[in-house]
């Protein structure tokens, strides 16, 4: 699946793919269940590990999201706080990240939640001290679409986009902001 991904995405001239989603399901009403590989962190660790090695073997880009612990909200809604023990960090939803970092991938996504009350786009724990040092990825970071400027406006984390921008470059190992109809980041 992942060759052939990475085979027609390079024919179309495109080198970055959005994926594998890396997430293990956690929630039956969470309304992205349908892009992950089930429940088990075990099974979507080597099915995401297949698919980044079939996708890079083309010389594409693949991209890991939504790190880390997006589908592991209690309600199950999509981008609602999420809170996790030390345990189930490290034990469920790092397990896939941790295989295809060790695979090779070469970028990776953040996520749209705040994790244990901090925003995933200003999370120090998880982007640098768990990402970047722990799982040692030296791949390129990105954020989801317009998350550095939901701490503002969304998560509330921020007084204004300057201190969200501020918040994130401060506290995170992102590389780039993915804001599509917004240029005032530049």
């Amino acid at each position: 699946m992942g060759r052939f991904a990475g085979r027609d995405t390079r024919a179309a001239g495109i080198h970055w793919i959005f994926g594998p989603c890396l997430e293990p399901a956690r929630h039956k009403g969470w309304p992205r269940i349908m892009e992950t590989f089930g429940e088990d962190p075990t099974v979507v660790a080597d099915m995401g590990r297949a698919i980044v090695q079939g996708i890079q073997s083309n010389n594409v880009a693949a991209c890991f999201k939504h790190y880390i612990g997006y589908s592991g909200s209690a309600s199950g809604k999509d981008r609602d706080p999420v809170t996790l023990s030390k345990h189930e960090l490290l034990n469920i939803f790092m397990l896939p990240f941790k295989a295809v970092i060790d695979a090779g991938i070469m970028t990776g996504m953040d996520s749209y939640i705040a994790l244990n009350g901090v925003p995933t786009s200003a999370n120090r724990q998880t982007s640098i001290d768990l990402l970047r040092t722990d799982l040692k990825f030296d791949g390129f970071l990105v954020s989801d679409w317009e998350e550095i400027y939901m701490m503002e406006y969304f998560h509330k984390y921020a007084t204004d986009r300057q201190d969200a921008v501020f918040k994130a470059m401060s506290n995170s190992s992102l590389d780039m902001s993915m804001v599509p109809t917004d240029t005032s980041f530049i």
